[in-house]
């Protein structure tokens, strides 16, 4: 067989190095039995990087959260343009107001709790959702990317709070 000799100093740089590898596979596969998870983002929606992922209900998020959530494509969405699992923020919540103003190239996003409006550039064609002027119903969100041309609220409307699976903190 092999006869290796290594030193103890050589073997704790080793055990040093394997530990956070054999913790990120070690939490990645268990992403169904612990309330912890990775997940790469790779879309410009968010920056661009690994989340941690800690699973939450709709009770517990506010605004500004990022959450991961399924949500139906739009029908009027070509194949390939749409992931499973979307990541957003969180930028309205039942109670608020909220108007979406088509400014041509622009889509103005005013969201009354924060008191901030948002000007985005017109993601193509993509239509706007209409009727997205009023008060938030209860158990949806309105939720938005930080790219000016994030696939968001803006284009396929409200999203239902039950569909959160989990709530992100960017790592790296």
């Amino acid at each position: 067989m092999f006869n290796w000799k290594i030193s103890k100093a050589q073997y704790l740089i080793v055990i040093l190095l394997a530990m956070p590898i054999l913790c990120l596979v070690l939490m990645a596969s268990f992403e169904r039995l612990s309330p912890y998870y990775l997940q790469y983002n790779a879309t410009l929606s968010l920056p661009v990087g690994i989340y941690l992922m800690e699973r939450c209900d709709e009770k517990q998020v506010k605004r500004g959260d990022t959450v991961a959530f399924q949500h139906q494509k739009p029908d009027w969405l070509p194949e390939g343009f749409w992931v499973d699992r979307s990541l957003k923020n969180i930028a309205g919540l039942e109670g608020d107001s909220v108007s979406v103003i088509e400014t041509p190239p622009s889509v103005k996003v005013c969201i009354s709790k924060n008191g901030q409006c948002k000007e985005f550039k017109r993601h193509g064609h993509l239509p706007v959702e209409q009727g997205m002027n009023g008060i938030i119903p209860e158990n949806k969100m309105f939720v938005v990317g930080t790219h000016k041309d994030s696939l968001d609220s803006r284009y396929y409307g409200l999203v239902e709070k039950e569909v959160i699976e989990a709530c992100a903190k960017f790592l790296f």
